[in-house]
């Protein structure tokens, strides 16, 4: 089988160079307006130790915390008042309304 030959008219070419010169001018408005190497995000690797480290800062300042609250608890006397709650007093003396 001999291969066709299509011989495309002047309306057809003329439609194909409009097409191929369109699309010749978007390829060269991306081209230009394609941002250059500009700055770019890089990711850090965790420092697993520093933040190891970092914790067991804040660790360690709450327990210092906590023992010094522990040390005024046991020391120091603590004066407590006690209020009637609203809805305690409504309901009466076993804290439950009838």
């Amino acid at each position: 089988m001999t291969p066709a030959i299509v011989t495309p008219d002047r309306f057809t070419r003329r439609v194909l160079c409009l097409i191929a010169a369109i699309l010749a001018l978007i390829a060269m408005e991306l081209w230009v307006a394609m941002p250059g190497q500009g700055p770019q995000a890089r990711a850090q690797i965790p420092d697993s130790g520093l933040q190891r480290h970092q914790l067991i800062d804040d660790v360690r300042k709450t327990n210092e915390l906590l023992e010094r609250v522990l040390k005024h608890l046991e020391t120091q006397r603590i004066k407590v008042t006690t209020r009637a709650d609203e809805k305690n007093e409504a309901a009466g003396p076993g804290g439950r309304r009838g």
